[in-house]
């Protein structure tokens, strides 16, 4: 029996000032891994009513879970409804590889440890 589990919404600041949210998703059968999805939007979006609305990254620490919480949550909230965008904005495929890459080398075996924001130089998630 296959087994869907949402791992992560990860948020990553790109050098073009675009946030870029990131859904990674482990499919699971038998309990073990069998495949990965990944899902990329951009965290501001103009709403039909002319508002813009966007995502700040917080002062919350990894060792506050409390405040993590709040901080996701006060973002995940705010999330307007896709009929009330203006627009539906995707991330071009330099920017979603950009992610990706940076994701795979920096992050996903380390998913399970919380962490501070984490600020890197351009292009040294290649490294």
């Amino acid at each position: 029996m296959g087994t869907t589990i949402w791992i992560s919404d990860i948020k990553i600041e790109l050098n073009n000032e675009s946030i870029i949210v990131l859904d990674f998703v482990e499919n699971l059968t038998n309990g073990k891994v069998t495949s990965y999805d990944y899902s990329f939007g951009y965290t501001k979006s103009e709403l039909k009513c002319g508002k813009i609305t966007n995502y700040k990254f917080g002062n919350a620490e990894a060792n506050n879970g409390k405040e993590m919480a709040k901080e996701f949550f006060d973002w995940f909230d705010s999330a307007p409804p896709v009929k009330e965008l203006k627009e539906l904005k995707r991330p071009n495929k330099d920017e979603e590889e950009c992610v990706k890459t940076f994701f795979i080398k920096k992050i996903k075996n380390k998913k399970e440890i919380q962490t501070n924001t984490i600020k890197v130089k351009p292009h040294s998630y290649l490294r």
